[in-house]
């Protein structure tokens, strides 16, 4: 998928991505990668990256897969769990990278039209401008054929 769309679709889709101002740097070819800005929406009391903006720059990834996977409206995308582990304070942007290989997405797709529901999981770098790696996470992802009601 074009980074372009897929960055257009997901602040569609969730007004804190355009908020954060996050850019989609690579949405497929198995190489996942997205940017948070350090600015003024997204730093801190010591002007790094908050804490929750770089977790949800983790977990956007997961989205950013699923729009590369095509998927069809009747599904439904959730977040079931993600763990997250800072190593040192993110100084500069940030750049969120997972990897995510075409035999992952099609074992996903056939799962989901077989039994109408998958899980999968996500780990996620986060790098400064630097490269130096300032936080690490684990996502438990669902995506399931039926909506939420209440």
């Amino acid at each position: 998928m074009d980074p372009k769309q897929a960055q257009t679709l997901l602040r569609g889709i969730l007004p804190l991505a355009e908020h954060m101002d996050v850019e989609v740097l690579s949405a497929g070819n198995e190489q996942y990668r997205c940017r948070v800005p350090l600015n003024d929406n997204t730093k801190n009391h010591f002007n790094s990256v908050h804490a929750a903006l770089q977790w949800a720059g983790a977990e956007l990834l997961g989205g950013v897969i699923w729009l590369d996977c095509q998927p069809s409206p009747e599904y439904l995308f959730l977040m079931k769990e993600m763990t997250i582990r800072f190593l040192k304070p993110a100084m500069t942007d940030v750049i969120a990278e997972a990897q995510f290989s075409q035999a992952q997405k099609e074992t996903l797709m056939s799962t989901l039209k077989k039994e109408g529901k998958v899980n999968f999981s996500l780990s996620t770098q986060l790098k400064n401008t630097q490269g130096d790696v300032v936080a690490e996470t684990e996502g438990q992802y669902a995506i399931r054929a039926d909506r939420l009601t209440r």
